[in-house]
């Protein structure tokens, strides 16, 4: 079970990165960074939370690449 500090810290990073990316302030690639869990973990969380996945084929390709 996790210890309910490293859960509400783990959540406040997700929501701090939710913020920028909704925001436009930082790429799904560098939210998911900022928060602390892989790429898909985190397009998970978009879908779950109805936020809208933004992307060019540009910053799509850049996604992709890394």
């Amino acid at each position: 079970m996790e210890n309910p500090s490293i859960a509400g810290m783990r959540e406040i990073k997700i929501r701090y990165a939710l913020t920028l990316y909704q925001n436009g302030n930082v790429s799904v690639g560098k939210a998911s960074e900022l928060a602390g869990i892989n790429l898909w973990e985190f397009l998970d969380i978009l879908r779950m939370r109805n936020i809208g996945f933004r992307a060019d084929e540009e910053h799509l390709a850049g996604e992709l690449n890394k």
